[in-house]
């Protein structure tokens, strides 16, 4: 083989590796939009997921100071039954 064909398949060979970067590194660009993409959208589901728990978190809470106060309510009548069944069955 002489020096011009090892010259051109040298030639080849180097434009078809810069042709192949030049698409990796396309290809990479892509990804990473698309990897870009996927984040947005699951910081998104994330926040939504933040904001459901907050929100379930108040209602929660919300009920349970509700049973709360139903429930010194119904300690107080039964404490005012039980004493005027005291004083009835006492002298």
């Amino acid at each position: 083989m002489d020096q011009e064909s090892l010259a051109q398949i040298k030639q080849i060979i180097t434009h078809a590796t810069e042709a192949a970067e030049t698409r990796l590194r396309e290809e990479i660009q892509d990804v990473k939009r698309h990897a870009g993409i996927l984040a947005e959208h699951l910081e998104h589901k994330i926040d939504l997921l933040s904001e459901g728990h907050t929100s379930l978190h108040q209602q929660i809470e919300a009920v349970r100071l509700e049973i709360h106060q139903d429930s010194q309510e119904t300690r107080a009548l039964l404490r005012a039954s039980y004493q005027e069944l005291r004083q009835r069955v006492e002298p």
